[in-house]
């Protein structure tokens, strides 16, 4: 088997709110659900090791409306 994916709660709530999602076993997205109401908000996108863009959710449509890239 390969890793695909990894789920973490990350405030230790017993919920999970961290996906990492892996393709050929290197990290290529991170999905966040930063204000704890079940839904992904902050979607990060991984190139070698390194955030190259990242996505946000601000208005809570479940749809990003900020994009930064690094």
């Amino acid at each position: 088997g390969e890793l695909v994916k990894k789920e973490l709660d990350t405030n230790y709530d017993g919920k999970i709110d961290t996906w990492q999602e892996f393709q050929n076993g290197k990290l290529v997205r991170i999905l966040i659900d930063e204000d704890n109401d079940g839904k992904v908000d902050l979607w990060q996108y991984v190139k070698n090791n390194k955030v190259v863009r990242m996505e946000k959710d601000t208005n809570g449509d479940g749809k990003p409306d900020v994009t930064s890239y690094y």
